[in-house]
């Protein structure tokens, strides 16, 4: 089962992705914010995905938590996979993708 640490890089790659592909920003936020609520939260998704209760969680509403559960559930999420491959589409060839965390580069 995922943990928090990996939940989060999950949700920074698809922000990151949706960066790539033109999404609206509050999109992008969105999943910024609940990658960082994540990181911070003082126990694990997966006990509030338990308890039927992901959506208490900061910065998780319906699309987050739905994505958090099929996570959860199954160890992948279909979403991400259409956004590489749709993402992979976009992006010029020869060119290396960002950091999926630009903070580490400052």
């Amino acid at each position: 089962m995922m943990n928090n640490r990996q939940l989060a890089d999950t949700f920074t790659l698809i922000a990151n992705l949706c960066e790539i592909k033109g999404e609206v920003i509050y999109v992008i936020l969105a999943y910024r914010k609940a990658s960082e609520n994540l990181m911070t939260l003082g126990r694990e998704a997966s006990e509030y995905w338990k308890e039927g209760k992901l959506r208490e969680i900061p910065g998780v509403g319906k699309a987050i938590a739905e994505k958090i559960d099929e996570l959860l559930r199954t160890g992948k999420l279909e979403f991400l996979e259409n956004s590489k491959k749709k993402s992979l589409l976009l992006w010029p060839t020869g060119c290396k993708c960002p950091d999926s965390d630009r903070r580490r580069s400052r």
